[in-house]
């Protein structure tokens, strides 16, 4: 019957302006990213002014994928920035109470933490200007770009 199939589509285009976790049926997981998902990298960055956080996940074939507060994006970083995010040393976690502002947080195997988005290291260097990136309209974006 086509009023099931109507039904259905009704209920997953609600299912994307809901809150991650008030989500019951479209949810994004690592599983769903295409690449190597097993040496990939999670990044978000929560920022009080935002009305939802940046979470992207990362392959080591530099595909990407993740939700702004703008919506979903899919794109390519260059190899130099993947292997960074992948491979660099990761900073030190820093305690939750040491941000009032921006964080950068990440995942990367059983590693996770929150990074000072002001840091030096190649990791973060690499991280922040990616979650700059991301939030700027598909066209104006200068390094995550369209797959080809």
């Amino acid at each position: 019957r086509t009023d099931g199939v109507v039904e259905s589509a009704l209920r997953l285009v609600g299912e994307v302006h809901r809150r991650d976790a008030e989500r019951t049926l479209c949810r994004e997981t690592r599983e769903t990213t295409p690449g190597d998902l097993t040496g990939g990298v999670g990044l978000f960055r929560d920022d009080p002014r935002a009305r939802y956080p940046d979470r992207v996940f990362v392959t080591t074939a530099g595909d990407v994928t993740g939700r702004t507060e703008h919506g979903l994006l899919s794109c390519r970083v260059p190899a130099a920035t993947a292997k960074t995010l992948t491979t660099a040393v990761l900073p030190d976690d820093l305690p939750q109470e040491t941000f009032t502002d921006v964080r950068i947080g990440f995942e990367r195997g059983t590693t996770t933490g929150v990074a000072d988005p002001a840091g030096g290291g190649p990791f973060t260097t690499t991280a922040r200007p990616l979650l700059d990136d991301i939030r700027l309209a598909p066209a104006e974006r200068t390094l995550c770009r369209p797959r080809s």
